[in-house]
């Protein structure tokens, strides 16, 4: 429908309307399209960005506690080598058979990530009846750790995670040039 054209609203030999609901699509986008003043109005105030919080990831407090902790290796063959974990906005990539160190909010996520179990013999009325919960991915805790070695070791990561990434992409512009 050309612009300035309103909407007719003819029978359609299905019974419908046809036309009304294109003109007001149109005439929406004609209403979002039309270009509008960059200036903003005179009794709004500026917003002053200082008063919020940035988006970066949030710091623990500073009297949590931090432990030496080994990852087992994958149960399953369907598991990945690697297990990700995170809390309230901070992520990690854990290594399966490695042992990290972790503050105790990521011990309390892994231990929320479960898979429920059922019995192996369906109930006729029921189905399968739920029997418990395994950890996705299992853990021993090994001691006490502090803040500092988890800082270390996390900046380790980091930089071996990008290193990988780097000779991933080389071998792979490598590959497109043969």
């Amino acid at each position: 429908m050309r612009p300035g054209k309103k909407p007719s609203f003819e029978a359609s030999p299905l019974g419908g309307v046809e036309g009304a609901v294109e003109g007001a699509v149109e005439d929406e986008f004609a209403k979002e399209a039309a270009p509008e003043s960059s200036v903003p109005p005179a009794d709004i105030e500026p917003v002053d960005e200082t008063k919020f919080v940035s988006a970066s990831a949030p710091e623990a407090s500073t009297d949590e506690k931090y432990y030496r902790v080994f990852i087992h290796e994958k149960s399953r063959q369907e598991d990945s080598n690697t297990i990700y974990v995170a809390v309230n906005g901070e992520s990690l990539v854990l290594r399966r058979g490695s042992e990290v160190v972790l503050p105790q909010r990521f011990i309390e996520d892994l231990n929320h990530a479960v898979v429920p179990t059922y019995a192996n013999e369906a109930d006729p009325y029921n189905g399968r009846a739920k029997t418990g919960a395994v950890r996705r991915a299992g853990y021993n805790i090994l001691g006490p750790s502090t803040k500092e070695e988890f800082r270390r070791m996390k900046v380790e990561g980091r930089r071996a995670l990008e290193q990988a990434a780097i000779a991933l992409s080389q071998s792979a512009s490598n590959q497109l040039l043969r």
